[in-house]
Formats: structure tokens, C-alpha cells, sequence
């Protein structure tokens, strides 16, 4: 029974980090590769990889612990003598390859894939600012275009109306006392 425990508590926890290591896979060719995703990320190869997660920890648990190839000889021995004593030694060789295909190998794919995750998010986040920016800065260019051609429209309007009143002065305009000159005047300093 000892056997069996153990080999349930490599298994399981193998395979829950290499279900880890695949989720990290599919989000880096999910986020950084979008076009090649629906290429690599076949019904086939989904399940290659979940196959592969399965399989793979039985390899390292079952296997040699059934087989008595994960332990030292001296507790072999003394496993023997104490069936009821359960204690999981593992020797060198053993160490290893489980801590390789456990841990080591699925958690350097996992960081090399979410820092790739993560320059691509920067890069992103980079070329959205960007394009924002050059948004509002369009529009602001837009905004003070249309604000100086209303405002050249407005002064040209308002020095025509200006022209216009000057060249309809009559001769009873100055009998009533105003003085041409000073209409000449007032309009010159109106359009400056």
C-alpha cells in the first residue's frame, strides 16, 4: 500500500505541473503567435499533449516505484523488514529524472513562455499608446484647424461688412455731421 501512495503522490503532482506547462504553451501561441494558433493548436495535437501529460507521470511513478528502481538498496532492505513503516527515499539517479520531468523542465518552459507572454503584453501596451496618442494628437490638429478657419472666416466676414458699410456712405451721411475721415478712422482700427 505504501507503493501505491507514493506512487499516486508523484503521479498527481507531476501531472498537475505539466497541465500547467500546457496552459502555458497555449497562451504563448494564443497571445504572441495569434495567426499560427488554429495551425499548431489542432484537436490533435491538444491531444498528443494531454496524452503526454497522463502518460508521462506513470512513467516516473508507477514504474520505477513498482519496480524498486527509485529507492536506495538499504532501504529496499529495511522496507522489507517494516512493511508499516512508509518512508519515501529516493536515490540519486532517481532524484533527478522525477525532479527533471516533475519540475525543472515543465517550470523553465513556463517562465521562458510567460516572459515571452510578457514582452509581447509590453510591446502591445507600447504600440496602443502610440496609436492612441497619434489619435489625439490628430485631433487636436484637426480641432485647432477648424478653430483658425473659423476664426480667418469670421474676421473676413466682419472686414466685408466693414468695406461694405464705408462704400454705402451718402452725402447726407456727412450732412448729419459725421465726418468721412473719422468713419475711415474707426474702421481701420476695427480691423486692427
Amino acid at each position: 500500500m505504501c507503493d501505491v501512495w507514493n506512487s499516486l503522490d508523484v503521479y498527481f503532482s507531476t501531472a498537475s505541473i505539466l497541465h500547467l506547462c500546457c496552459i502555458s504553451v497555449d497562451r504563448y501561441f494564443a497571445i504572441v503567435r495569434p495567426l499560427e494558433y488554429p495551425l499548431y493548436m489542432t484537436h490533435r495535437t491538444v491531444f498528443f499533449m494531454l496524452a503526454n501529460v497522463w502518460v508521462l507521470p506513470a512513467l516516473i511513478s508507477f514504474t520505477p516505484i513498482f519496480l524498486g528502481w527509485y529507492t536506495t538498496t538499504e532501504h529496499l532492505k529495511m522496507s522489507r523488514v517494516n512493511p508499516d513503516l512508509c518512508i519515501f527515499v529516493a536515490n540519486k539517479a532517481y532524484a533527478i529524472v522525477s525532479s527533471s520531468i516533475s519540475f525543472w523542465i515543465p517550470g523553465i518552459v513556463m517562465l521562458t513562455m510567460y516572459y515571452r507572454i510578457y514582452k509581447e503584453a509590453v510591446r502591445q501596451r507600447k504600440a496602443l499608446s502610440r496609436t492612441s496618442s497619434n489619435i489625439l494628437l490628430n485631433s487636436v490638429q484637426i480641432n485647432n484647424a477648424s478653430n483658425t478657419l473659423h476664426a480667418n472666416h469670421h474676421h473676413h466676414q466682419h472686414h466685408q461688412h466693414l468695406h461694405h458699410r464705408h462704400h454705402h456712405l451718402r452725402a447726407s451721411d456727412c450732412d448729419l455731421g459725421i465726418d468721412l475721415k473719422d468713419i475711415q478712422h474707426d474702421t481701420h482700427s476695427e480691423l486692427s
